[in-house]
């Protein structure tokens, strides 16, 4: 009978394996002649190993925990950012050189081949839709919705890789669910541009 390779694919079931490989080697490795050396060996190397998936576990960790730091310094710097460059705009001093001086202009939005229109795509099956985009070079896109009953469109996410996938469950969970969204395009992270057709979608119950 064909078989598949013993030796585990992922580091954590390869741990699994290698913790019942060092227990059998060092209870029953003298009836099939390993030697004292080869025990030792093989303890070390599984003591190795597992000191390195927990260092590279915690590493993950640290990263996250940056990453998500960063995001909340990112959100909270450019929103005050907006605010204050908000009431440099409405002051009676300010000329477009003095926004150009606080880089308050923003590049020129490209027109033609390189910034396409906005169309959206998509799937539905139960409990997920999935909502592609082109983004060409814009930075990515700023998704809304409205489903079921709902009376208007909300802010759902924004995304810069394509494709959106939402998870939300239905909001009668016993029922089907007609899903609208439409999108605009980001610059940086700020919405341009006119909203999308509406792309519409059944979610099965």
């Amino acid at each position: 009978m064909a078989r598949t390779d013993y030796i585990p694919d992922s580091d954590n079931d390869l741990l699994a394996w290698y913790d019942q490989f060092n227990i059998a080697c060092n209870t029953m490795g003298t009836l099939v002649g390993l030697t004292g050396p080869e025990l030792t060996q093989i303890s070390g190397d599984n003591a190795d190993f597992h000191s390195a998936l927990t260092a590279l576990e915690s590493a993950k960790m640290a990263q996250r925990a940056a990453v998500a730091a960063k995001n909340d310094a990112r959100r909270t710097a450019v929103g005050h950012a907006r605010d204050l460059a908000a009431r440099i705009r409405a002051n009676t001093a300010y000329t477009e050189a003095l926004g150009a001086s606080f880089g308050l202009l923003g590049a020129a939005v490209l027109a033609g081949p390189e910034r396409p229109d906005l169309f959206l795509r998509g799937a539905a099956v139960a409990g997920s839709v999935t909502v592609g985009f082109q983004k060409g070079t814009w930075s990515g896109v700023e998704l809304r919705c409205r489903r079921g009953t709902e009376a208007a469109f909300s802010f759902l996410a924004r995304d810069t890789e394509s494709p959106y996938v939402d998870t939300r469950p239905n909001l009668d969970p016993s029922a089907p669910e007609t899903r609208q969204y439409t999108a605009r395009f980001l610059d940086g992270d700020e919405a341009v541009g006119p909203d999308s057709d509406v792309l519409v979608l059944t979610v099965p119950q």
